[in-house]
C-alpha cells in the first residue's frame, strides 16, 4: 500500500486500499462546531461551567480528558493538556490567553468573540485547576 498524491485542501489522501477516493479529515470538526454555534449564538449551550465548555468546545481536539488522539498531535500539533510538562506550568492566565488568541501557528482558532468572557475564564480555571481530569 502506498500513499496517493496530495488532494484538495482539507482532504487527506487515502491509502491505496482499492478505493482511490479522498476522505475529508475529521480534524475540521471544530470549525463546524464553531460555525454552527455562531449561527445560533449559543456556544457551549451558553454555559459558564468550565467542564461543560471544555466538553462542548475543547474536547473535540484535546480529547474529553485533555489527552488528544495521536493523529491530532501529529497533524495539528494539538497540545496534550495532561502532560507533566504542561501541568507543571499551567495557570489560568496561560490558558485564557491561548483560548482568546489561538495558537501561534493558527491551527487552534481564537475563541474570543465565539465564547463569552465568562466562558473563557471558566474553561481556563477548569483546565488549570485541580478538578481537571489530569489531576485525578
Amino acid at each position: 500500500m502506498r500513499p496517493i498524491d496530495t488532494g484538495p485542501r482539507g482532504a487527506v489522501p487515502c491509502v491505496d486500499d482499492n478505493t482511490g477516493g479522498w476522505h475529508i479529515h475529521p480534524v475540521h470538526k471544530v470549525v463546524w462546531i464553531l460555525a454552527l454555534a455562531a449561527c445560533h449564538g449559543d456556544v457551549a449551550g451558553g454555559s459558564v461551567d468550565g467542564a461543560q465548555v471544555f466538553g462542548s468546545i475543547c474536547a473535540s481536539c484535546h480529547g474529553p480528558a485533555g489527552k488528544p488522539d495521536q493523529v491530532m498531535i501529529e497533524r495539528l500539533g494539538v497540545r496534550d493538556l495532561t502532560s507533566p510538562e504542561f501541568r507543571a506550568r499551567v495557570n489560568p492566565g496561560l490558558v485564557e490567553a491561548q483560548v482568546r488568541g489561538g495558537s501561534k501557528n493558527k491551527l487552534m482558532p481564537a475563541f474570543e468573540g465565539a465564547l463569552s468572557d465568562a466562558q473563557i475564564k471558566a474553561v481556563a480555571d477548569y483546565v488549570a485547576g485541580k478538578s481537571f481530569p489530569a489531576h485525578r
